[in-house]
């Protein structure tokens, strides 16, 4: 892996939830990711963004979200091995490769958001397990 970048790192509250704050026991998660690549510089991107909401036990919201977008930098020697061309003159990623690159990220993302919640309202939140084919359902690729 490359280089990491957050480039979004946001926790609100409302003010309800700071008059009478409460620990969250369900979440509503949310994941979309937009990757990029050089077939020349043999590089790709990975940008991931995160979206947590705190609900009590009876799926109400309490007031308590969390929002990260981060970057990752990838280089990969025999990058050109891995895409395809396309019928309508474009290339495509090998899906493999894109999934290995896309949970590489999660993974460390994954990290980083459990160390910078802990000491606050999410007490150290860890993100739930991803099947990252199915996140690359929604990609948005560019060249």
């Amino acid at each position: 892996m490359g280089t990491i970048n957050i480039f979004k790192a946001q926790m609100d509250t409302t003010d309800e939830f700071m008059e009478k704050p409460q620990k969250g026991e369900l979440f509503d998660f949310g994941i979309s990711n937009e990757m990029g690549h050089s077939i020349e510089e043999k590089r790709s991107r990975c940008r991931l963004y995160l979206s947590l909401d705190a609900h009590d036990n009876n799926e109400k919201p309490i007031g308590l979200s969390l929002h990260y977008g981060i970057e990752f930098h990838f280089f990969v020697e025999n990058f050109s091995d891995f895409f395809r061309d396309r019928k309508d003159g474009g290339v495509e990623m090998n899906s493999n490769l894109a999934a290995t690159l896309l949970a590489m990220a999660y993974s460390t993302a994954r990290g980083i958001v459990y160390e910078r919640t802990r000491g606050t309202f999410f007490d150290g939140v860890l993100l739930p397990v991803i099947d990252p084919y199915k996140v690359l359902l929604n990609k948005v690729n560019k060249e």
